[in-house]
């Protein structure tokens, strides 16, 4: 798998852990915000 499959494998299965928790699901958007921040990401992630 790609590198970037990969990365969106464990950021489903982030997410999914992310249901029952509240507080999880804020921590977790929060670190996305900051991380997508400082990156310019390619149209297609984007989508």
């Amino acid at each position: 798998k790609p590198n970037s499959d990969e990365a969106l494998d464990l950021l489903r299965i982030a997410f999914h852990s992310c249901k029952e928790s509240p507080l999880l699901s804020i921590l977790l958007y929060d670190q996305l915000a900051l991380v997508l921040h400082g990156t310019n990401l390619q149209p297609l992630i984007m989508e």
